[in-house]
């Protein structure tokens, strides 16, 4: 279980990685400040979730029986 959070907190911050750029370059023309600004904040909460899936699958393989793997799944 831990091995897939980790890779699925990977691919997820490929994602957010992803949707900047895509945000950066595409969107900063066609989009409104406030809107472009809107975008910017899903990609970085979509990091920090990314991040924090991939610490809680590391938390996940150190301590299998802590609950960490119910806060995964939440994630």
């Amino acid at each position: 279980m831990a091995r897939l959070m980790i890779m699925l907190g990977a691919i997820f911050g490929l994602l957010g990685v992803a949707a900047g750029a895509f945000g950066a370059h595409a969107l900063a023309k066609k989009l409104d400040p406030r809107m472009l600004e809107i975008f910017e904040t899903g990609a970085r909460y979509q990091m920090y979730h990314a991040l924090a899936l991939v610490l809680i699958g590391i938390l996940v393989h150190l301590q299998p029986k802590a609950g960490f793997e119910t806060a995964g799944w939440a994630m």
